[in-house]
């Protein structure tokens, strides 16, 4: 996705070398590119995040920075000046 594209280095080239398919693990990176999550979500602490819902997920594996919403900022003015939601953005950069 585009918060996480170590990929991009080195196991896309190796798939596409070897004639193998790769499959996007979490495109929209568990919601925090589709605008759902703002920077009132990172007031929450781990200790407090674990209610089970997927903000405290994203909390609780480091999905939900202020750098990953810097990102999905920058991918908003993407989405506006193209006419489409962030989600569109974000699943067609995986295609």
């Amino acid at each position: 996705n585009l918060i996480e594209r170590t990929g991009e280095r080195d196991l896309i080239p190796m798939a596409r070398e070897m004639g193998l398919g790769v499959v996007p693990y979490s495109p929209l990176a568990g919601g925090v590119l589709t605008g759902k999550y703002g920077r009132d979500d990172l007031a929450a602490t781990n200790a407090g995040a674990q209610d089970g819902t997927r903000r405290s997920f994203n909390i609780t594996n480091g999905g939900l920075t202020a750098r990953n919403l810097d990102i999905a900022d920058v991918v908003k003015e993407v989405a506006t000046e193209l006419g489409r939601t962030t989600a569109q953005v974000g699943l067609a950069w995986t295609l």
